[in-house]
């Protein structure tokens, strides 16, 4: 970085007339101005990542001992986020895994997930629709729930105002995975990465 300040102080002369705007390698906008100074500019090209909706999740299953024996009940309720990733630059961008992370402790496999995906790259000005895999939380009975128990744990694990207000999921830079092609230079995606969330409650924030 400060290989390119120095580059660009030496390129500005006092006699300059005109104003001129450059692009760096990094992806950076610089403002040449004609009294000899210049200025970063704000970058608008960005990457939105978007929380658009939730869907409630939930199975049963049985425990059984070493003969095959019923010994009592397993309950999965959670949700699943569909998430919007808009592309706002000049370039295609690959996606190849968004980790996120509930701010509530769903154990240790479904609090942070990180699958990874396979889709197409999206090119300038278009956008992917993605459905994640669902946070999870895991109940364990020794008796079958009824209908009405499993809904309730569907509004304590779920979609419901209950479980999502005031939390929050974090997207991980750090196992999130998106990448530009040679021609970007060395411009990152994920350091024009904003996040936001339409689902009712719950706060997107990037980590």
């Amino acid at each position: 970085m400060i290989k390119n300040i120095f580059l660009i102080s030496c390129l500005i002369l006092p006699g300059l007339s005109n104003a001129e705007t450059v692009k760096l390698v990094d992806g950076r906008t610089v403002d040449l101005k004609s009294n000899g100074t210049y200025e970063f500019l704000q970058n608008t090209s960005q990457i939105h990542l978007k929380a658009s909706g939730c869907k409630d999740h939930s199975t049963t299953g049985k425990k059984k001992d070493d003969f095959n024996n019923i010994i009592g009940f397993k309950y999965f309720t959670g949700f699943s986020i569909l998430y919007e990733i808009v592309n706002e630059t000049d370039y295609p961008l690959v996606v190849r895994k968004l980790g996120t992370e509930f701010s509530k402790d769903y154990g240790i496999f479904y609090t942070l997930l990180k699958t990874p995906t396979f889709a197409d790259p999206i090119s300038p000005s278009q956008s992917l629709i993605m459905m994640r895999d669902p946070h999870l939380f895991y109940t364990a009975s020794e008796k079958e729930l009824t209908k009405d128990q499993v809904a309730e744990l569907s509004q304590q694990y779920g979609c419901s105002s209950l479980n999502l207000n005031g939390q929050t999921i974090y997207v991980d830079k750090g196992t999130t995975k998106m990448k530009f092609p040679p021609e970007a230079g060395n411009l990152n995606p994920l350091d024009i990465l904003t996040v936001t969330s339409k689902v009712e409650g719950l706060e997107l924030k990037l980590r």
